[in-house]
């Protein structure tokens, strides 16, 4: 079922509302096999057969189900999978829901408007990149829990969601360097201009610093 072409399969024969309707982490399944393909067609059924709300609902409750059971992927211990014992594990279904939410984003602003408090930490880690694109045009975030998911120390993903890259020990610097200017963004939005002040001069200093480093290995 995680197969690429049983994503084609499921848009041919019109069983997204099967999938949804069937739940046991089955569009966790589908999902993470092609995340941003099945995006695009989850998203394109919203206002059909495919609700925003469950799909969330279900790709949310496929990662939880593997932090509760200790198991690596969907239905691994309890036997509350599909029945194979296997299926996406919890980064799979994150990726896919960040996927489906900025999809969503993408294609209806109102209508992703319930579940972009969700997307500040989901884009950090999977889509680095579309961060600040999305601070500055969403409207149903929390700006002090974007902050948090601004300032967090957990492995960043590559642009795309696809290769994995972590973020590294004298990686504090590194990290509270990664998100300055979302940083500074959010801390002008909530008041707080005396810390977002102190965020652009660490950035300054650690530019200084890393001038002379990056020079004298160059020779």
């Amino acid at each position: 079922m995680e197969r690429p072409s049983a994503l084609e399969f499921t848009r041919r024969h019109d069983l997204w509302p099967v999938a949804v309707a069937y739940g046991h982490g089955a569009i966790a399944r589908l999902a993470s096999s092609d995340p941003t393909r099945a995006a695009v067609q989850l998203a394109s059924r919203r206002d059909v057969d495919v609700p925003a709300g469950v799909v969330v609902e279900q790709l949310e409750a496929a990662a939880a189900a593997c932090e509760e059971d200790g198991t690596s992927t969907v239905g691994g211990g309890s036997g509350s999978g599909s029945g194979s014992g296997s299926g996406p594990s919890r980064d799979a279904a994150r990726e896919a829901l960040c996927a489906y939410l900025r999809e969503l984003f993408a294609a209806d602003e109102d209508a992703s408007e319930p579940f972009q408090g969700r997307m500040p930490e989901l884009l950090r880690e999977f889509y680095p990149d579309e961060l600040m694109a999305f601070l500055e045009r969403g409207t149903g975030y929390d700006l002090r829990a974007a902050l948090s998911a601004c300032e967090g120390d957990d492995d960043v993903r590559a642009g795309g969601g696809e290769t994995v890259t972590t973020v590294t020990t004298s990686t504090s610097q590194q990290r509270s360097s990664r998100f300055a200017s979302e940083r500074v963004y959010l801390l002008g939005r909530i008041g707080e201009t005396k810390r977002a002040l102190e965020v652009l001069v660490r950035e300054a200093r650690s530019i200084l610093h890393a001038g002379p480093r990056t020079t004298a290995s160059a020779r």
